[in-house]
């Protein structure tokens, strides 16, 4: 059944602060985005009989919708009100679970930027099975959603605890404050080594090199090339041979991501670092990536397309480098929170996939 043949869309306006402050009655909340409240005033974009009903952000919707029970006005949010004759046919909070995957699945994009029109959100078709049944499936929604918010709450005592290296004291250093050009290399890319080039040999040979670019997914996919020549020219691609970590330099500017050793080639898009072999210092990269990734983003401008100095990073940068044995206790309780993280998400998809199913 399309929404249209059992709800009235009310798309909403735009509301500007200058018409909210010309108001001096505000009675009713003026709610924006993910139900925020934007300002008071005298208006309500429905009805009392219209309550409940269901608001939804119309622009950068992430699956947000919001029950009210109350009188509001809505900017750049759309009202959903049950027609008449199915007000008893229809459960408004297990309507609400089943509306945010729907809303994930159908928005448009523009721009860069997704949209959730009336005419959209009309056409999209829903399994509205008896009111009994909808109530059964409540009551599972709502245990799964406590479950999330439980999970929520566990991702954010890892997210601190992923903070705490900022205030941790080791007991023994290395050394303090030591230039890091002192004990690391930076690796350039070559510039010869394009995408499509690079695709184009995936097939060519039988030799297994990771190409690593610009981005964190050349790194999480593990995209294997062979053929190791430059289109132009006879230079050969330089082959790395080595753990190291991998710093994207522009875009997503001084994010740095931890390689096992294997053999690496890297695009101009991407820095390799590693440790230098004359250096008495012992350094476990893992380490490093886990609590240093603040150093790193230091030395990245700060716009949208920004990029990574490596001429200051080597000239500037200092590192406190504990003992060896201390690094590795801290990287396993980096990595210990780290396989919680992913189990964490493991269950959320699991979860999510759960909201789009009939449960009865």
């Amino acid at each position: 059944m399309k929404l249209s043949e059992f709800l009235t869309i009310n798309q909403g306006h735009q509301i500007t602060d200058e018409e909210i402050y010309l108001v001096d009655d505000s009675e009713f909340p003026i709610y924006t985005a993910k139900n925020t409240i934007k300002g008071y005033w005298n208006q309500s974009i429905i009805k009392q009989k219209d309550l409940p009903c269901l608001s939804y952000p119309t622009k950068a919707n992430q699956g947000d919708i919001f029950l009210q029970n109350k009188l509001f006005d809505a900017n750049n949010t759309a009202v959903l009100i049950i027609k008449e004759k199915y007000k008893t046919k229809v459960n408004l909070e297990w309507l609400l679970y089943k509306l945010r995957p729907l809303f994930l699945q159908f928005q448009t994009s523009k721009g860069g930027v997704s949209y959730l029109n009336k005419e959209i959100v009309n056409d999209i078709e829903l399994f509205l099975p008896d009111i009994v049944i909808q109530l059964e499936e409540l009551e599972e929604l709502r245990r799964l959603e406590s479950i999330k918010n439980k999970i929520y709450a566990i991702q954010t005592k890892i997210n601190n605890l992923e903070q705490k290296h900022l205030i941790l004291e080791y007991k023994d250093y290395q050394a303090k404050a030591l230039p890091v050009s002192e004990i690391f290399y930076i690796h350039g890319g070559d510039s010869g080594l394009t995408e499509e080039y690079l695709y184009s040999c995936l097939e060519q040979s039988h030799n297994e090199n990771v190409f690593l670019t610009g981005s964190s997914n050349s790194v999480t996919n593990k995209n294997l090339i062979g053929n190791l020549k430059l289109p132009k020219g006879n230079k050969s691609v330089t082959i790395h041979n080595t753990e190291g970590i991998h710093i994207i330099r522009k875009g997503k500017a001084g994010m740095i991501t931890y390689l096992e050793k294997n053999s690496y080639v890297l695009n101009d898009d991407a820095y390799l670092l590693t440790l230098k072999n004359n250096s008495k210092i012992k350094i476990d990269l893992e380490w490093l990536c886990y609590t240093q990734k603040d150093l790193f983003f230091s030395f990245s401008t700060s716009s949208d397309n920004g990029t990574w100095a490596k001429t200051g990073f080597l000239e500037h940068a200092k590192l406190d480098i504990p003992n060896i044995s201390e690094q590795k206790r801290v990287k396993e309780i980096f990595k210990k929170l780290t396989k919680k993280r992913k189990k964490m998400e493991v269950i959320l998809i699991e979860i999510n996939k759960t909201f789009t199913k009939d449960l009865i």
